[in-house]
């Protein structure tokens, strides 16, 4: 059988952020769609994967996701030359990331998943029967798992048992963009690797520029207010939002309330810094902010898109006082569905699209997320450490990143979505100075997030 790939298609809306979808999951309603394969990206070497018994006959795998499209499409065919019997589809359904677990419950996913793990929703699928558990596959064909980072397994595994592969990943939050250009101009020296808090507030009093009184140019520009960032920003001062088994909620800590209040100062005293819910990455591609903290490497691509007019640069966030620059590791998983009535097949495509030649195709990605996957030699090439057009040494910080101790957490109960939706409007009273950042504050606002934590896990219903 020739290699083929869906192609006809009907159109679909824009893409929504996975935030706003998974707070719509209540109001939604199951609805199909397929996406057309079209996009070239570079060409890559024919990988190898683990090769239980295949089927002879006859056999079409349907590959569900929202930020693999342009890496499936171009993967596919190696793997059907591997495999002449198998025809891979690539589905992507109006609003996958909201509609995944709706598409979960009505029995309609594909054979290899794409699953999510920002706020549980990939946990809740799995503690839920969608997906295979793919521990006996990898011991019954040695497949190797110290091919992944190991902090990148870890974050797959729920309750010990491996559902997913983790075919992207990154330290998230970690990282500091800068505009060059910007900080040529005033004189000030460009950020480093070595750059305390300290020196960041410095630079950004020297970097803000003001006319008339209005503020032209921000020194810093920060994401803060969802649950990840948040994370992401108390770690450097020793600080997280709930403990390691997602159990207790941890924000009336005094290492909490040092990191907030530095943002505070930086904000509101210093009146040096714009946070969410500003579009701080926006004013960044503007050129009206000298620096953006708190984003993703995946970030380069947005600026890439944008072509924006200026120099850039990116750099890891500062080590703070507990020795950590904050973040958290977060893969995106690919999983082999229940309902797969191929699934040793469907094991050998998802292996396939795990492989380091699809985890750089993943990195080459240009209208989709451009995030690696999840694995040393992935971030270690030449193509990831030397991508055109990124400024000398991005790849080199990437990489460096992935080597911190930053590991990944979510809430036992897997209701991220709900601390996310009640850290944010908090968050927000903050930066407006609504509220005083004060010991009773934190411990109302902890309170908030114990009473989601307390909450058991819920069941998928159809």
């Amino acid at each position: 059988m020739p290699a083929s790939i869906a192609s006809s298609v009907p159109s679909v809306p824009g893409r929504y952020s996975r935030r706003t979808a998974l707070r719509s999951l209540g109001r939604l309603a199951a609805t199909g769609g397929v996406i057309a394969l079209a996009t070239a990206v570079p060409a890559f070497a024919l990988g190898a994967c683990a090769a239980p018994t295949p089927s002879k006959a006859p056999v079409t795998l349907t590959v569900n996701g929202s930020d693999i499209q342009e890496m499936v499409t171009q993967r596919a065919p190696a793997f059907q030359q591997q495999y002449p019997n198998v025809t891979v589809n690539y589905e992507q359904p109006p609003d996958y990331n909201a509609k995944l677990p709706v598409l979960a419950a009505a029995g309609s996913l594909g054979d290899v998943v794409e699953g999510f793990t920002n706020q549980g929703q990939y946990q809740f699928l799995a503690t839920n029967g969608v997906f295979v558990d793919l521990g006996p596959y990898a011991q019954k064909n040695k497949y190797d798992l110290k091919q992944f980072y190991d902090l990148g397994i870890a974050s797959v595994r729920v309750d010990g048992k491996l559902y997913g592969l983790p075919i992207k990943g990154q330290i998230a939050r970690y990282f500091l963009f800068y505009n060059a250009d910007i900080f040529q101009n005033r004189g000030v020296a460009p950020p480093t690797a070595n750059w305390s808090y300290d020196d960041l507030a410095a630079a950004a009093q020297k970097l803000q520029q003001t006319e008339g009184g209005q503020v032209k140019i921000w020194g810093y520009a920060g994401n803060w207010r969802e649950l990840a960032a948040m994370i992401a920003s108390l770690r450097p001062w020793g600080g997280d939002v709930m403990s390691a088994d997602g159990k207790k909620a941890t924000l009336d800590t005094a290492q909490a309330m040092a990191s907030l209040t530095y943002h505070y100062n930086l904000s509101l005293k210093q009146q040096v810094a714009v946070y969410e819910p500003t579009d701080v990455n926006s004013l960044f591609y503007k050129g009206m902010a000298a620096m953006l903290g708190r984003v993703n490497a995946g970030t380069a691509g947005n600026i890439l898109q944008n072509k924006v007019p200026f120099k850039w640069d990116m750099v890891r966030m500062p080590a703070g006082p507990a020795g950590k620059r904050g973040g958290m590791w977060l893969p995106d998983s690919s999983s082999v569905t229940k309902v797969s009535k191929h699934p040793d097949d469907a094991w050998n495509l998802n292996a396939f699209l795990n492989d380091k030649e699809s985890g750089i195709a993943l990195a080459f990605q240009t209208k989709e997320s451009s995030t690696p996957g999840s694995r040393p030699d992935v971030y270690a090439d030449p193509r990831i450490l030397q991508r055109p057009g990124y400024p000398a040494g991005v790849g080199q910080e990437q990489q460096a990143a992935m080597a911190a101790d930053e590991p990944y957490e979510t809430p036992w109960n897997f209701l991220g979505g709900n601390l996310d939706s009640t850290l944010g409007p908090q968050l927000d009273k903050i930066t407006k100075g609504q509220v005083t950042l004060d010991e009773g504050f934190l411990q109302s606002l902890n309170s908030q997030l114990q009473a989601i934590l307390d909450k058991p896990r819920s069941n998928l219903t159809k």
